[in-house]
């Protein structure tokens, strides 16, 4: 399974409680961002940028080049195998759900695309 399809593995690094301690991740670790406490979360790293356009149904400009491109429908739009847990009924609208409050919570966002 998996030729011809558009992607080859889910990659994770961790959970985050919370936005604050995402955004002290990139001031503080391997690569520091600067102004990563204060700057749109989708400007920190594009990783991050991907997350927020996912949380929130985004799509990528298609006038620029990123290596990770977000599509209309997110993961109901891949096609082929998925990991176990994403088949799990009611496990990804759970952890959206929180996803989209961390953000909210934090109201500082922008920068999506």
């Amino acid at each position: 399974g998996g030729v011809g399809f558009g992607y080859n593995a889910f990659h994770l690094h961790n959970f985050f409680p919370n936005a604050k301690v995402l955004r002290n991740k990139y001031k503080t670790y391997g690569h520091p961002v600067d102004g990563a406490m204060e700057i749109p979360l989708g400007d920190i790293h594009e990783d991050v940028r991907v997350m927020v356009g996912c949380a929130f149904n985004g799509t990528s400009d298609p006038e620029k080049k990123y290596q990770y491109k977000l599509v209309k429908d997110g993961l109901d739009s891949l096609k082929g195998p998925k990991p176990l847990a994403f088949q799990v009924p009611g496990y990804v609208e759970a952890r959206m759900t929180e996803l989209k409050q961390m953000l909210n919570r934090d109201g500082h966002f922008d920068g999506i695309k």
